[in-house]
C-alpha cells in the first residue's frame, strides 16, 4: 500500500495533476489594513473547498480555520476508498498554498518508523505521519507569527 502511496504522490505531483489547478488565481496582493493570520486562515478555507471539494470523510477543517487535516485512511483499516482522492487532495494543497516541492517528496518518503514528522514552511507548519495499516495523515497549521 505504502508504495502505491508513494507512485500516486509522485505521479500526481510531476504530472501536475491536482483539483486547484484549474482555480481562480487567488488575490495574492495585500494592503497594510488586511490581517496576514485571517488571511493565512481564508487559504486554509479555500484549500478545503478547492482541494478536498470539502469531502467530510478524509478532511476536516477546524472550527477557527487555523489548521486543516487529510487523512488518506480516516477509519484505520487495511483499506481505504478515499485514499486516491485524499492523496490528490494532498498535493492539490501543497501545491495550492505554494509550498516547497520538497515536501511532498518527504512525505511519500515517510516511514512508520519516522513516527511524526513536521516542516515548517513560513505560513504554514505541516505535520505529517505515514503507517502502513493507517495510511498517511497531514495536518496544514497556520503560522501566528
Amino acid at each position: 500500500m505504502k508504495k502505491f502511496v508513494i507512485a500516486l504522490l509522485v505521479v500526481l505531483f510531476s504530472l501536475g495533476l491536482c483539483a486547484c489547478s484549474s482555480a481562480a488565481p487567488v488575490n495574492t496582493e495585500t494592503t497594510q489594513e488586511e490581517d496576514p493570520i485571517q488571511k493565512r486562515k481564508d487559504m486554509l478555507d479555500e484549500a478545503f473547498i478547492v482541494c478536498c471539494d470539502a469531502d467530510i470523510n478524509f478532511a476536516s477543517l477546524s472550527s477557527d480555520s487555523t489548521a486543516l487535516t487529510i487523512d488518506t485512511n480516516p477509519n484505520d483499516t487495511g483499506y481505504s476508498r478515499y485514499e486516491e482522492d485524499a492523496t490528490a487532495a494532498i498535493v492539490a494543497t501543497n501545491s495550492f498554498l505554494n509550498l516547497p516541492d520538497s515536501l511532498t517528496e518527504k512525505m511519500a518518503s515517510t516511514r512508520a518508523l519516522d513516527g511524526m514528522q513536521s516542516q515548517n514552511c513560513g505560513d504554514f507548519t505541516v505535520s505529517w505521519t505515514y503507517h502502513p495499516d493507517n495510511g498517511l495523515k497531514v495536518i496544514y497549521e497556520v503560522n501566528f507569527s
